[in-house]
């Protein structure tokens, strides 16, 4: 037999011993432990969903339904072969995992509730939470969904009530995969809908009339004038025109209903429920309605939830579910609820079994919804008896008559067509400790009157836009580069700037900009350090490395640096592994030679005394550096190293133009892909790799890790600030033309809502920008005109790539934030140290 068991709260003694709606618990059933084959194909079928798909998919508005259909399949017979049959069709409308723009913590996972984007991040949260919490999966929902101020619980209806749904799957099936992505779930779809249960003042208003029958309550619905034509078709879109405008009516019904008898109005819930999905339809070749079915299936979720969550939460509960009852029944356009319709129905000696049997083996059976109703009209006849037959006769109605799902009707395309889009662009400008915050949304949305609604999350560290209606569908957040302080709100509630259209610098399409400047709060640990040290920015150091590091062409995997060899000359691999060692300034040598000449005479009777180390130690006049077998010197953007080490290599020669048909630069390109790698360095008598072209083994073999290109040549622009106090550069690749640059400022962080922004701001270097023709000209200037320009020469697709680089970050910003005079604007990513 299966094995199962009641829930265990010993950490929440009061939740056995106080119960408002006093029913027996449902089967636990407890999968995880079970030893017969079909409970075993359960358990590994929902860690197999759980791992591989997400939670939201289809544009992250629709739900997972995979733990849904195989929990009910399951729990109407199904066998392994039927479970396994239901996944893999289940499965193919998923979508997988992708990650989220970055991770949340404990101290500001609120701030991104509703943001859908972030479903990976928030279920790998409250498995971090489960970790902690010693795997008592029970522990975590009690902390996360019935705690604090606003606690999770009040947006369980979201959505349909999916997150509803979902864990009450995760009670019934004792899984804690489930019960984390049903909080995951309660996450990513909060919604406003909370406010009817946290704000007391909604549920106090008074009601027009009082009725202890559901029943009663929507026959008045049905009959009320004020949503006389409010709709014209029915649809989930009618639900936000419903709470927008027609809040008063709705709360007018939701507080009609005053529970004094819980449990037989409860058993009455659930009859209506049926009801609403069954008794609705007046030809029976009409095709059943999409949206009431989920009225029955979070009925079977509160039925689940109920004897096993705290007393004070089980009316807020049922008072959840039956605003989501009303609000859709009203959108649904009031359907006439005949029972009639169900006791006049002849189900000719169809049972329980035949049902079941419909749930698991017909051609609906990889239909979730179908399966799950079939389910809950069940499981409620269990629960109540059914001594009239009226749910076994609404279940066989529904088995036999069912051909589909209906009610679905797309919006008007009027208000969806107008481009509503929203960017949201915040910098730090560290020296006088301010964030300028940036909002952009279409020019024409201004002849709407449409102004942003803005809030400054509890933490002070992220900022939420949306836009009214009739584009409340539109929002957006991004967490602010640094903590920002109490009087921000005062800030982004009053102060309205840039409300004038400015010119798309590429589209031409009109935005209206509004910008605000918020001081940071005393202290914030955030702010990067104002002088970090070379290694702060500049990836892969000797100190980095490891004995074991291996090389390898970042395109095609070709190892080119893999076992350094026997200085004896045997061939044999070297058991001590690299030696790295960190290349001195680009100035060194200069240095050397100004010492060597300057250096004082050595005291009288030492004058013929030279140190036996000054060659070895690098200091003498005449010491270059050499590649060395065995050794691997690093400087910032290359690796040098003696061709002896190097292996998937050829030489390529390449005459470069401005040099003589005489001097060839001997490039070295991978014998694999014919990728760029390196250059031969005759002076050092080895070969310097580029570490643009390359990834690192450094400590595990199987992980690899490659830098951006950008982050690589940032270092080396934040090498010649450090060493030559330059700011201005004209960067090429050997042709014509080129890029100027200036610096302006090489370390300030920024956070955006573009499409590669995450959810920590990225540190970056403010970069002005033009494209020159002829880059000689500016490197050899007219005498007495010098710019004090650095010479910066790139490998070609490096060029290309920071070309290409910086337009994309030119165009990230808001339209007038993109140009200083005749530059362009744009910013290079810097490597940072975790």
């Amino acid at each position: 037999m299966l094995s199962f068991s009641l829930p265990s709260f010993s950490f929440l003694p009061s939740w056995k011993r106080q119960t408002v709606f006093d029913i027996p618990p449902v089967r636990v059933h407890d999968v995880d432990t079970a030893h017969e084959k079909p409970a075993r194909a359960l358990k590994h079928l929902l860690k197999l969903n759980h791992a591989n798909h997400a939670i939201l998919y289809n544009e992250r508005k629709f739900h997972n339904h995979a733990p849904h259909i195989l929990s009910s399949a399951f729990l109407q017979g199904a066998d392994a072969d039927d479970l396994n049959r239901v996944y893999e069709a289940e499965s193919k409308t998923l979508e997988p995992w992708i990650d989220s723009p970055g991770e949340i913590s404990t101290y500001d996972w609120r701030d991104f509730l509703g943001r859908r984007e972030y479903q990976r991040a928030f279920v790998d949260f409250f498995e971090d939470e489960l970790v902690r919490h010693g795997y008592d999966w029970k522990k975590v929902v009690a902390d996360y969904l019935f705690s604090g101020k606003e606690p999770l619980f009040s947006s369980l209806v979201a959505d349909l009530g999916h997150p509803l749904i979902h864990l009450g799957y995760a009670f019934e099936m004792s899984s804690r995969e489930v019960a984390m992505e049903a909080l995951g779930l309660v996450a990513t779809c909060y919604s406003d809908i909370h406010k009817y249960i946290d704000d007391s003042s909604y549920s106090r208003a008074d009601s027009s009339y009082h009725s202890s029958s559901l029943f009663e309550i929507l026959a008045k619905v049905r009959a009320d004038k004020r949503f006389k034509g409010v709709f014209a078709t029915p649809g989930d879109h009618n639900l936000e025109t419903l709470f927008r405008h027609h809040e008063a009516a709705l709360l007018d019904h939701w507080n009609a209903w005053k529970i004094e008898d819980p449990v037989p109005q409860f058993r009455e819930s659930q009859q209506l429920a049926a009801a609403v999905l069954t008794a609705t339809q007046a030809d029976p070749t009409e095709k059943y309605d999409f949206f009431l079915v989920h009225i029955l299936t979070t009925s079977h979720a509160v039925r689940i939830l109920l004897p096993l969550i705290p007393a004070r939460f089980q009316v807020p509960l049922v008072r959840q579910w039956w605003l989501m009852t009303l609000a859709v029944y009203i959108a649904q356009l009031r359907p006439e609820i005949d029972l009639g319709r169900i006791r006049n129905y002849d189900p000719q000696g169809r049972d329980w079994k035949w049902t079941a049997k419909q749930a698991v083996k017909s051609k609906h059976s990889t239909d979730a919804h179908y399966v799950k109703a079939l389910r809950a009209m069940r499981e409620a006849a269990a629960t109540w008896g059914d001594s009239d037959g009226l749910y076994l006769k609404a279940a066989v109605k529904f088995a036999e008559e069912f051909d589909g799902w209906g009610g679905f009707v797309s919006p008007e395309k009027s208000e969806t067509d107008v481009d509503a889009s929203l960017y949201l662009h915040a910098e730090l400008l560290p020296n006088i400790r301010h964030i300028t915050f940036y909002i952009s949304i279409p020019a024409n949305l201004g002849s709407q009157n449409i102004q942003p609604l803005i809030t400054l999350s509890e933490s002070r560290r992220s900022v939420s836009v949306s836009l009214p209606a009739p584009f409340d569908h539109v929002a957006d957040t991004i967490k602010l580069p640094a903590r920002v302080n109490e009087a921000s709100r005062r800030v982004l509630a009053t102060s309205r700037q840039g409300d004038a259209a400015t010119a798309d610098n590429d589209s031409g399409v009109r935005r209206r900009e509004f910008s605000f400047r918020m001081q940071i709060d005393e202290p914030d640990d955030s702010l990067p350090s104002k002088d970090p040290l070379i290694d702060d920015f500049v990836p892969w150091t000797a100190a980095d490395m490891s004995p074991s590091t291996r090389l390898r062409c970042s395109g095609c995997e070709n190892v080119i640096l893999n076992n350094p060899r026997c200085a004896d000359g045997s061939g044999d691999t070297s058991p001590a592994g690299w030696t790295w060692k960190d290349l001195p300034s680009g100035n060194w040598a200069e240095m050397m030679d100004f010492w060597h000449c300057h250096k004082p005479d050595p005291p009288e009777g030492h004058r013929h005394v030279e140190d036996p180390n000054a060659q070895t130690k690098g200091y003498g006049a005449a010491n270059q550096v050499v590649a060395t077998a065995g050794t691997v010197l690093v400087d910032v953007a290359t690796f040098l190293v003696s061709e002896a080490d190097c292996g998937g290599l050829k030489k390529v020669q390449q005459p470069t133009p401005e040099e003589s048909a005489q001097k060839k630069e001997i490039s070295l390109n991978c014998a694999n892909c014919n990728a760029s790698i390196g250059i031969e360095d005759a002076v050092a008598q080895g070969w310097r790799l580029f570490k643009t072209s390359l990834s690192a083994s450094i400590h595990d073999p199987t992980t690899w890790e490659t830098h951006p290109i950008e982050t690589i040549v940032a270092a080396q622009l934040l090498e010649l600030i450090e060493r030559q106090s330059a700011r201005r550069f004209v960067i090429h690749c050997g042709r014509p033309n080129g890029l100027l640059l200036w610096v302006f400022n090489p370390d300030f962080r920024y956070s955006s809502s573009s499409a590669e922004h995450t959810i920590s701001s990225q540190r970056a270097m403010k970069v002005l920008f033009q494209e020159v023709g002829d880059v000689d000209t500016i490197l050899n200037p007219a005498r007495g005109s010098s710019l004090s320009l650095e010479e910066v020469r790139l490998p070609e697709y490096v060029y290309e790539a920071v070309e290409r680089d910086l337009e994309a970050r030119n165009e990230m910003l808001p339209a007038s934030a993109r140009a200083f005079r005749e530059w362009k604007v744009g910013a290079l990513h810097r490597s940072e140290r975790m």
